[in-house]
């Protein structure tokens, strides 16, 4: 059982840790934020019922349940931001189609939708953050709680292998997009 004194303490000890967790979880900071509030609100709510020597671990247990939440309804509200966003990358894909008049923009978007469908959240969070954002890798080292210097190893590495998949899947049409993306 916990006294109402102890909850503020452990909201103070913790806040930090949690907010982080959640912003690793969602890779936004406001939904980090909203989660991180709303896993202290329910520790006020069920504090009398909780363990004191438990109280880390449920915290744990309640953000990520929480952002698995916030995923599953994020998917329900992505249906129209992806039609959104599906506009901007066929938009996109033109330009580059006009660039490169070799590669249709269906093809282009096929194979973009794909590569970044199979990233794993992580790496879609630092791919909205540096390249959708626009984020400086100081930026996104604050917000994710690691070393510059890791974001930007974890930056290369994706966008090296981003472009591998790229020029693996044009096999053959590649090499217009591949010097054009190479030299940016």
């Amino acid at each position: 059982m916990l006294r109402q004194a102890r909850v503020e303490e452990i909201c103070n000890a913790y806040y930090n840790d949690v907010f982080r967790f959640c912003l690793y979880r969602t890779g936004e900071t406001e939904a980090a934020s909203e989660l991180t509030q709303e896993t202290f609100l329910l520790l006020q709510q069920k504090a009398p019922a909780l363990e004191d020597t438990a109280v880390k671990a449920w915290l744990y247990r309640t953000a990520h349940n929480l952002s698995l939440a916030f995923h599953r309804d994020k998917r329900k509200r992505l249906l129209t931001e992806v039609e959104l966003e599906q506009a901007e990358q066929r938009l996109e894909l033109q330009i580059e189609a006009l660039r490169t008049e070799e590669i249709d923009d269906e093809t282009l978007l096929a194979i973009g939708t794909q590569i970044l469908c199979s990233l794993t959240q992580q790496d879609q969070a630092l791919y909205r953050m540096r390249y959708r954002l626009h984020m400086k890798y100081a930026e996104i080292a604050a917000a994710l709680g690691v070393p510059e210097n890791t974001v930007h190893v974890r930056a290369f590495r994706l966008r090296a292998r981003v472009l591998q998949q790229i020029h693996a899947r044009l096999e053959g049409k590649e090499d217009a997009v591949w010097n054009e993306t190479t030299d940016t």
